[in-house]
């Protein structure tokens, strides 16, 4: 499993692998998850803080974990997952319901949870924890402790070297692979091992391994081996020069399963090696291969491959999504690799194939599983399709995206376009009512996509608009914190930072219910926002919100680390005196403490004095 994991790291989409791996039993899943995400290079480091705050909130910090954490550290400012971590420990214990539970014994396993975790991480994401966590585990060298425990990772050894392949030639060495046989009581997965050191030799030397490819598969005779094989090929395609039309040899041989499979081996079977050999013209269509002349001979194996939907034994598997299972079966990756295609051939003529037309067709017309499937490709490539098949889109869009696709799943395509596609101003200016329906159900990324309209004036995305429907929606807070993280990068367009001021503004006069603003905290994140109209809009936030607001630390930070203000002071003020929670007032009361030392200029306001007071009240400062 773990050989087949790394080795899956190298082609699957990181969102995928972890859909995937979300499957397994949750103690596993978890470790898994962490495990993966510190061995894939340039995770957005958000990613690591939320998948830092899941793991926190849902089980006790294994071994894994330690360089989870150290990563998402190391890649984050302090800001980034302070607040998110304290919330996820939840709301401590006070000392004396710890004393008691000590007492009779009975400490709830989430205090446990908690606590460890509390001593794991740096010692400001503690929050309320610090002391309970002190009381609870006694053994403070945790971090110690969980680096002896046995790793999750145990190298599967393989029956042959990576140098031993090299040593030999190509096809004697696929020979040697082939004629393996695992002993009684060898390790299950010891020839995936094997198949792993194959895609390393020919990694290493692929004009060897790869100059006459229908040989070396003749050789390898095991379809996992051949997939293995092929699946190489693919990773190598987009820098190497390969013999595309032999290759085409090789995937039309494999079509015809022309030898028994006798490997014993759960998977080792020819739809996996077909499947391997669709992934294959994919990425050679991806990169812009002509397939040598024999485009006829590939459009009629993608038909054949994307209108064909076996029935798998995960039919009624719904947890994951719709793209997440289609990445994984070959009709949708030969439906992907037929627009791929399509869209090639339209740079040389401006004729669609028959063929394309025929898949598409096809696709529309599936329903269930299958037909999500199928439609959440088209939704991620819903701008190369209106490009290779301008008619076709327009004579089908109500059963593509509209009322006459049964079962709900023209909107299912929408929403996939959301969550998995980049904004795209058509879309949004002609799905407008699905835009609103994704977003009002919390599907990802939709809410994102529709202030990016705003941002963009799209018709139907005025200010106005966007306001009316996130009141009634109860998604004004959530359009806050979307727009404060959509704009917190330096090159954010200062006409978009008007109109989101303009939009913060519309909020707090349109709304009375005091949870609706709390998000617009955010805002804070908004470096080119006037600090003073920064400061005069936060405090009417906080004042409307009872001193509260989703992102206090980021709030308290940005006053304390700007010039002191009579305005500023009396922001500290409301959120050390509000009614958030207990370690947003410690952070706000820090901050407060700090600044009010060097607001000596200010100590005739009424702001420096009920600040001074606050402070003075929780004994923060001397009489």
């Amino acid at each position: 499993m773990i050989e087949t994991v790394t080795k899956s790291l190298e082609w699957v989409p990181l969102s995928d692998l972890m859909a995937l791996v979300g499957l397994m039993p949750d103690g596993l899943s978890g470790r898994m998850r962490a495990w993966i995400l510190t061995r894939v290079p340039g995770v957005n480091p958000r990613v690591l803080v939320d998948e830092v705050s899941h793991a926190i909130s849902s089980r006790s910090p294994t071994g894994d974990d330690l360089a989870l954490v150290d990563c998402a550290v190391g890649d984050s400012e302090p800001a980034d997952y302070t607040g998110p971590w304290i919330a996820a420990l939840g709301e401590a214990p006070a000392i004396t319901e710890v004393g008691r539970a000590l007492r009779e014994h009975n400490i709830p396993p989430d205090w446990f949870r908690s606590a460890e975790w509390a001593l794991l991480l740096p010692s400001q994401c503690a929050g309320g924890w610090a002391s309970p966590a002190e009381l609870l585990i006694p053994d403070k060298h945790i971090r110690e402790r969980l680096e002896q425990k046995s790793p999750i990772v145990t190298e599967i050894p393989s029956p042959l070297s990576t140098q031993e392949l090299n040593a030999a030639e190509p096809e004697q060495a696929a020979r040697r692979i082939a004629e393996w046989r695992p002993a009684p009581g060898d390790w299950p997965d010891r020839s995936l091992r094997l198949a792993s050191i194959l895609a390393d030799a020919v990694k290493r030397d692929p004009a060897r391994w790869l100059s006459v490819p229908i040989r070396i598969v003749r050789a390898l005779r095991e379809p996992l081996y051949i997939g293995r094989y092929l699946h190489t090929a693919a990773d190598l395609a987009p820098e190497h020069d390969l013999p595309v039309g032999a290759l085409l040899d090789t995937i039309q041989l494999i079509r015809c399963h022309p030898w028994p499979a006798t490997l014993p081996y759960e998977h080792n079977d020819w739809r996996n090696a077909e499947t391997a050999g669709i992934w294959l013209i994919r990425v050679l269509a991806g990169s812009g291969h002509d397939f040598d002349g024999r485009s006829d001979e590939v459009w009629a194996i993608l038909e054949a491959e994307a209108t064909n939907c076996p029935p798998r034994p995960d039919a009624t598997n719904t947890r994951l999504d719709p793209h997440e299972r289609a990445i994984n079966r070959s009709c949708t990756q030969a439906l992907d690799a037929a627009l791929l295609l399509a869209y090639n051939e339209q740079k040389a003529s401006t004729q669609a194939r028959p063929e394309a037309m025929r898949i598409l067709d096809a696709s529309l017309q599936l329903t269930g599983l299958d037909g999500a499937e199928h439609r959440s490709v088209l939704a991620t490539r819903l701008k190369l399709l209106r490009h290779v098949a301008e008619d076709w889109f327009n004579a089908n869009l109500a059963l593509l995206l509209g009322a006459d696709a049964a079962e709900g799943l023209g909107q299912v395509t929408v929403n996939q376009a959301l969550k998995w596609g980049t904004a795209d101003p058509w879309l949004l200016e002609h799905c407008q009512q699905q835009i609103r329906a994704a977003a009002q159900n919390n599907v990802k990324r939709a809410l994102s996509h529709l202030m990016q309209a705003m941002l963009w004036e799209l018709p139907g995305y005025t200010i106005d608009e966007t306001i009316r429907f996130a009141r009634t929606a109860r998604l004004m807070s959530d359009a806050g914190e979307q727009l404060g993280r959509m704009l917190s990068h330096d090159a954010a367009e200062p006409h978009q930072i008007t109109l989101a001021v303009k939009f913060w503004q519309s909020a707090l006069e349109a709304t009375a219910a005091s949870d609706a603003l709390l998000g617009f905290g955010w805002y804070s994140e908004i470096k080119t926002i006037d600090t003073q109209v920064w400061e005069q809009m936060t405090l009417q936030t906080v004042k409307a919100s009872g001193g509260r607001t989703s992102w206090t630390y980021g709030v308290a930070n940005r006053i304390a680390s700007s010039a002191p203000t009579r305005t500023g002071l009396a922001i500290l003020d409301e959120l050390i005196r509000g009614q958030g929670n207990d370690w947003d007032r410690e952070h706000a009361t820090e901050q407060a403490s700090q600044l009010i030392a060097s607001a000596q200029a200010l100590q005739a306001t009424v702001e420096y004095r009920n600040l001074r007071n606050a402070l003075v009240e929780r004994g923060q400062l001397n009489v």
